[in-house]
């Protein structure tokens, strides 16, 4: 059988040149694993299934932590920065001070918050001054806002009637317009000041609704209270850190202020998200430290059923080097197709079954270079488990091995 075998190799035996015996080994390879359609096959399967399954649950991994930092940011703020006393009425949900002369907070505060050592983190800081005011004989809360980063804030919110721009415009909750009787485009006169109605919110369920919103410094001056803040909202998602990192930060930075985070069903989403990261990353080393202990096994039960052809290979004048490199360019050629078939299957099992394992909606994109990494790794693995069989083929001793013939 070994003498059939190498006879499509005879003019490369023969031969004495470099690129002839270079060639010589490639073919070899290549044709051995050919020949050994099943054991070839099996080894094919377990790199598919020992990559594939670390490409998957990284994809899976990696989509999650893209969906909910998504998720973080669709919601708003999630950090909220509040005077360091207790106060008495709500904004969105959250209790705010009670309007005072003298508010503790000020525009420097903003600033200071982009200062933090994870300011790369932070989407958007939302200020707001709010006070009470009459319009058109009611009493109305007026909030201060920067309407940039509110509206990026807010991207669920929607009006009627045009975004507000400058410094006299507002924007009017849906129960505020009903019960002064205004739209968009009018106007009208507070201590001698004109305002114009540009947008009315659409319903949106929340307090927000009886609220009047204009520019921040206009809002502070009308009140007298500029550089005077009630609160700041902060939208922060930080994938390298927790969001509690983040709120300390703040806390630092603003020691006259107490900051509070929301969305608690999100973070422990996130919670939950972390350690799914982890179990994940556990399989995928158990499964391919299992993978790789399969290949070894395999790989010295080819070496012992090749002893007689390696032992023709050394008789035909195969150095050690020679035989040892057969074995690591057969490695290398299982490592690069059964990485890059790990890949293909990899993808598509994440994007079949990651939904469901993930409990959350997630996109899954072909990513190329996860395809150079799947592959690369694949090698890498199946040659580190494929060193020693070939170290062993390559002591074999020629004489006993042809013995055995």
């Amino acid at each position: 059988m070994g003498a059939a075998y190498l006879k499509h190799g005879d003019e490369a035996i023969v031969s004495s040149g470099v690129g002839a015996r270079e060639l010589r080994i490639d073919t070899i390879a290549v044709l051995d694993l050919l020949r050994r359609k099943g054991k070839t096959l099996l080894l094919l399967l377990i790199i598919v299934l020992a990559a594939g399954t670390a490409v998957t649950l990284y994809l899976v991994t990696a989509a999650m932590q893209e969906e909910l930092a998504n998720t973080f940011d669709e919601i708003g703020a999630n950090i909220v920065v509040l005077p360091a006393d207790d106060g008495s009425f709500s904004y969105g949900g959250v209790t705010i001070p009670a309007v005072r002369e003298v508010a503790p907070l000020t525009n420097d505060d903003v600033i200071a918050i982009n200062t933090i050592p994870h300011r790369q983190n932070i989407a958007y800081v939302a200020p707001k001054v709010l006070g009470l005011t009459k319009v058109e004989g009611k009493q109305v809360m007026l909030v201060g806002i920067d309407f940039p980063s509110e509206l990026q804030l807010k991207k669920w919110w929607r009006w009627e009637g045009q975004k507000p721009t400058g410094s006299s415009d507002l924007l009017l909750g849906s129960k505020a317009a009903s019960d002064l009787g205004l739209g968009p485009g009018d106007d009208f006169s507070l201590k001698g000041q004109r305002f114009r109605v540009n947008a009315v919110l659409k319903e949106q369920g929340t307090e927000e609704d009886g609220l009047i919103f204009g520019q921040l410094l206009n809002v502070q001056k009308f009140f007298g209270r500029e550089n005077q803040l009630n609160f700041i909202e902060v939208a922060a998602y930080c994938n390298t850190c927790p969001i509690q990192t983040i709120a300390r930060e703040i806390q630092d930075r603003l020691p006259h202020a107490r900051v509070k985070i929301m969305a608690e069903a999100i973070l422990a989403r996130q919670q939950m998200v972390d350690r799914f990261t982890a179990f994940a990353y556990a399989a995928a080393a158990v499964v391919v430290l299992i993978g790789t202990l399969l290949i070894f096994l395999n790989m010295m039960s080819t070496v012992n059923e090749k002893t007689k052809e390696i032992g023709i290979y050394r008789a035909f004048g195969f150095r050690k080097g020679n035989v040892f490199e057969i074995f690591i360019t057969q490695a290398l050629l299982l490592g690069m197709l059964g990485g890059g078939l790990a890949f293909v299957v990899g993808t598509m099992a994440a994007r079949i079954i990651g939904p469901g394992l993930a409990k959350m909606s997630i996109q899954i994109a072909w990513n190329p270079w996860l395809f150079g990494l799947a592959t690369g790794g694949a090698m890498a693995l199946t040659v580190l488990a494929c060193i020693y069989p070939a170290h062993r083929a390559a002591n074999l001793d020629p004489v006993e091995a042809l013995w055995s013939i």
